[in-house]
């Protein structure tokens, strides 16, 4: 059962691609309800076999953070943000994981002072390894042009998305990725009470974590999700669906363009034999 207690108690701190996937899934298993970033990922929603109408767990969530997260941003930015903001963000999640929560250690910490913070991490070139050639191409000319012109339902994401890329990236994730990822780390440890943080990585299991969070230590192995490889393989499997799609559009829309002028060129001719016709 997951616990009635109210607001955020749980809030990782990784960014993605440092086994939040895996922690999402451990921290279901211990009672939590996890907002994970799955929700603005059309990619991991195809790995999954996912239409894009079900890419979120909860398919509406979407809708509400395309529209929430900007209106975040907007506070933070302008030094405004509150508890209640927050809390009308996360609605009854109890836990987070990955982007675009884990950009705002001190923001969150104002807000949910007697929260836990899990810090995932992993070796930093791996990390970066990982995700330019997974999540980052998502986002990448051209294929974020593509979904944007084959799944409206997905521009969106865009509004939440491009925080993590112009703005915590700098626009500059290939140049600059490993040393974000660095400082963010220092930065989460300089911030939060050691007290409060859990510095994680998921090769070290369930004990770390369930003692972190006073849980008892659940039987089966520690779950592991997203793995690099199948999710970069999905990705390119998706990226083709695009390009496949894409071929379809043009030539369908040269078609029916050629379709329209031929109509227009030989307008009278049409008109003759359709006269013929009725007569």
């Amino acid at each position: 059962m997951t616990d009635s207690k109210p607001g955020l108690q749980v809030i990782g701190l990784g960014l993605g691609r440092t086994g939040t996937g895996s922690v999402k899934l451990a921290l279901e298993k211990l009672g939590y309800k996890v907002l994970h970033s799955t929700f603005i990922s059309p990619a991991v929603g195809a790995m999954n076999e996912l239409t894009y109408a079900e890419v979120s767990e909860h398919p509406k969530d979407l809708q509400h953070f395309s529209t929430k997260w900007p209106e975040v941003y907007a506070k933070i930015d302008n030094g405004t943000i509150t508890r209640a903001d927050w809390d009308a963000l996360f609605k009854d999640y109890t836990a987070t994981q990955d982007y675009p929560t884990c950009m705002f250690p001190n923001e969150l910490l104002a807000a949910y002072p007697d929260a836990k913070f899990v810090l995932t991490v992993r070796e930093p070139q791996k990390w970066f390894d990982s995700t330019v050639n997974t999540i980052a191409k998502t986002g990448e000319w051209p294929w974020w042009q593509l979904s944007w012109l084959l799944r409206p339902q997905t521009r969106g994401i865009k509004r939440i998305s491009g925080r993590i890329w112009k703005t915590f990236f700098h626009g500059r994730l290939r140049q600059d990725g490993v040393a974000v990822y660095e400082a963010h780390i220092d930065e989460c440890q300089r911030v939060i009470p050691a007290s409060q943080l859990l510095v994680f990585s998921v090769k070290d299991g369930w004990e770390p974590l369930c003692n972190f969070l006073g849980k008892d230590v659940p039987e089966g192995e520690f779950p592991h999700e997203h793995e690099g490889g199948d999710m970069g393989a999905s990705i390119d499997s998706y990226h083709r669906q695009l390009l496949k799609e894409f071929t379809g559009y043009v030539f369908g829309s040269v078609g029916a363009i050629g379709f329209i002028a031929t109509l227009v060129i030989h307008r009278r001719t049409i008109s003759t034999l359709i006269r013929g016709l009725r007569s």
